[in-house]
């Protein structure tokens, strides 16, 4: 089943700004040189193994050294074959804290027998790996069901426990298969001819039929090409040749410019005008792109010119990739080139032809400042932010650790959304409670719109239901209790504020769900996000759209009438939900689909707790039941009303538990996980648990940023 392995490992390298890949091929063992696998390897670094099929006891342990020794800022591998997926399940730090972003399953045809491997990709199927639930396949011979030809509990142990991949943007067309195919623009001016060629050299098209009929002066822009592989540069070569003529090559990326310094004749009769070096701020993170000609390139390398200033906060900016670009400057001659090729130049100085992305100014980069906060690493990402975490810098040495939401750009170019985002996080920065994650800080920076909100050290509580689920672990009755009593007294902190003015402002979360209340190592429970989900709703136009999300905790009323005044009985019915969670590690609503849950919240008033969990008392049933009453009118009006009866029904059971002895038990649940560095995370999340989803309830596409 196994391809022939050649003997030994050849490993290949693409770099651009900010990321490098590294393409591994053949057999990782005791010849396997870690020094080659790390060189060059900083910033955002893509390990691709597709080719290799085989690694061995003494390759382990190499590749390993490898890893560690790279600078790197993240690290994902793609294209992982079985035989690497079995290290990665087995071997104790052999992801070295990398993702697994995608890997191929072995799948074996029942009806002819026909081995193959079919390409899982993390990003989309996290949840179904999560849950050891094999992705359906067909023999590509037959048709026929094929099955996994391994335990899915075995094969996707390391995937399961991983959050979800969240590769840097800069890494993404690493990820995404090495780029596109080379695209190639025409535009005539006059004598001159222009070709804007994107995408990659390693997929270019027939250069004869690009090439055909072309006359006078040609000028190749070549800022939007990928970094090429040896063969992409002689592919590169042969088009300059093809060209005939006075060829001009302007904007050369410095992984192209370097290569034909290095290999002169792939350059022919053509002249290099430039080369395009990336320039980033070491203060905010900034990244910018200069074009150097002969001048400016020998003039940086001297020092002779100053470094332009960062378009954010104005300091000197620092070049990425000068060395790399330095060679290219022999290749760049004196004499100036024809005036239409330098008003053509001139002209689109700033206006890229084809597709070229824009800068990333004053984003949030891991090991770099944005602002007033230092950057440590990202923590998460969902479908309205990225996470990470950072430090607050403030004078005298003053330091405060922080969790930064940077919103995805797609949300922060909709001012409806940010107008209401930017309106709850204030009111929500108000609200100061023991159980309430703190606001500090929302704006934005260089068009990055962001919220700096209060660090808590421990779980969120879907993870740690998730976990006790796993291990077939109940939360003790009295503990399960306790963490809703905090959970209400938050609630109530931000359902009574009052304004300045004396005015109520009833500040209502609308998005309560296991994933938004933490838990800290220290035993407090905290609830975060309020507002977001409003803000969420901004952005939507159908009821479909805004049901979305948080249809699972969502009070009936809502289903009944969208228009329905939204007040803190919509959050009673969903801590409600959070009870029953707690109590029995199952949804009280379950079903396979969105429109099955809807029906079953709008049918009736929930299951007994107790029919699932019979030590649970009579009394404290009943209030389980009267949170999830259908009709607001017979519910719990208030979040303190409902923390109140709690606490009267666990009476019986002794004192309320404290936040230590919740600590002490989070501490024995965690303690059961495997030593495994990629486990011990600081916020361990629902994603990084291999256990199947609560009570099958299908996963929510939440409002909320991801929770980590």
């Amino acid at each position: 089943m196994t391809p022939n392995v050649p003997l030994g490992c050849r490993v290949e390298r693409a770099t651009a700004p900010g990321t490098v890949k590294v393409r591994l091929s053949g057999r990782i063992d005791e010849h396997f040189d870690p020094g080659a696998l790390a060189e060059g390897c900083t910033g955002a670094v893509i390990v691709d193994l597709s080719d290799v099929h085989e690694i061995t006891s003494y390759g382990v342990r190499r590749w390993v050294s490898g890893l560690e020794l790279m600078s790197r800022t993240w690290l994902g591998f793609v294209n992982c074959r079985p035989a690497l997926v079995t290290q990665f399940n087995s071997v104790r730090n052999f992801a070295q804290g990398g993702q697994l972003v995608s890997f191929f399953a072995p799948y074996l045809c029942t009806a002819c027998g026909k081995y193959f491997e079919s390409l899982i990709d993390l990003r989309r199927q996290h949840a179904q790996v999560a849950a050891f639930e094999t992705p359906a396949e067909k023999c590509p011979d037959c048709k026929a069901p094929a099955e996994l030809d391994d335990l899915p509990e075995g094969y996707f142990f390391f995937a399961a426990a991983q959050p979800v991949p969240a590769p840097p943007r800069a890494a993404l067309r690493w990820v995404d298969g090495g780029g596109v195919a080379m695209r190639v623009d025409k535009e005539v001016e006059g004598d001159l001819t222009v070709l804007w060629l994107s995408g990659s050299l390693d997929r270019a098209p027939s250069f004869r039929r690009i090439t055909a009929g072309l006359e006078g002066t040609v000028l190749v822009m070549a800022q939007e090409l990928e970094p090429p592989s040896p063969e992409g540069l002689t592919r590169l070569g042969e088009l300059l040749k093809l060209l005939g003529g006075e060829v001009f090559l302007a904007r050369a990326p410095v992984p192209i410019a370097a290569g034909l310094a290095g290999d002169p004749a792939l350059l022919g009769p053509a002249r290099l005008l430039s080369v395009r070096v990336t320039f980033a701020c070491d203060t905010c993170g900034a990244v910018s792109y200069r074009d150097l000609n002969r001048t400016t390139l020998h003039g940086f390398e001297a020092g002779a010119i100053s470094m332009p200033p960062c378009p954010s906060c104005g300091k000197p900016l620092t070049p990425q990739n000068l060395a790399a670009a330095g060679p290219a400057g022999a290749l760049m001659r004196p004499e100036p080139p024809p005036s239409a090729v330098t008003h053509h130049l001139e002209a689109h100085a700033h206006a890229p032809k084809v597709s070229e992305a824009e800068p990333v100014v004053g984003d949030l980069v891991p090991g770099r400042r944005f602002g007033k906060y230092e950057v440590k690493r990202k923590i998460g990402a969902g479908g309205m932010a990225e996470v990470f975490s950072a430090t607050l810098l403030g004078d005298g040495g003053f330091e405060r650790k922080v969790v930064l939401k940077r919103i995805i750009p797609l949300l922060a170019r909709d001012t409806a959304f940010l107008a209401m985002l930017h309106d709850e996080a204030r009111l929500a920065a108000r609200v100061s409670h023991p159980n309430v994650v703190q606001v500090f800080d929302v704006g934005q920076q260089s068009g990055v719109h962001y919220i700096a909100m209060e660090y808590v050290h421990g779980w969120d509580l879907n993870a740690v239901l998730r976990l006790a689920e796993r291990f077939e672990v109940s939360l003790p009755v009295p503990l399960a209790g306790a963490i809703v009593v905090q959970l209400c007294a938050g609630l109530h902190a931000a359902h009574a504020w009052v304004g300045d003015d004396g005015v109520p402002r009833p500040i209502i979360h609308r998005d309560v769900s296991p994933h938004n209340v933490l838990l800290s190592v220290d035993g407090l429970v905290k609830v975060t996000d309020f507002g977001v989900a409003k803000a969420a709703d901004s952005v939507h136009n159908t009821p479909t759209e805004t049901l979305k999300g948080k249809l699972s905790f969502m009070a009936p009323e809502l289903f009944r009438n969208r228009e329905h005044d939204v007040d803190a009985r919509v959050d009673v019915f969903a801590t409600g939900v959070v009870l029953f969670q707690c109590l029995t590690l199952r949804h009280p609503f379950r079903a396979p689909n969105d429109a099955a849950i809807m029906a079953a919240i709008l049918a009736s008033d929930g299951p007994s707790a107790r029919e699932l969990r019979p030590e649970i008392s009579p009394e404290l049933d009943a209030v389980v039941r009267r949170a999830l009453a259908n009709d607001a009118q017979a519910r719990f009006q208030t979040a303190r009303e409902l923390g109140a009866a709690l606490e009267q029904a666990l009476l019986p059971l002794g004192p309320l538990p404290r936040p230590e002895d919740l600590a002490a038990f989070l501490k024995e649940l965690t303690a059961r996980l495997p030593t495994e560095g990629h486990l011990h995370q600081t916020r361990l999340t629902s994603s990084q648990l291999a256990s199947p989803g609560l009570g099958n309830v299908p996963p929510t596409k939440t409002g909320s940023d991801g929770k980590s």
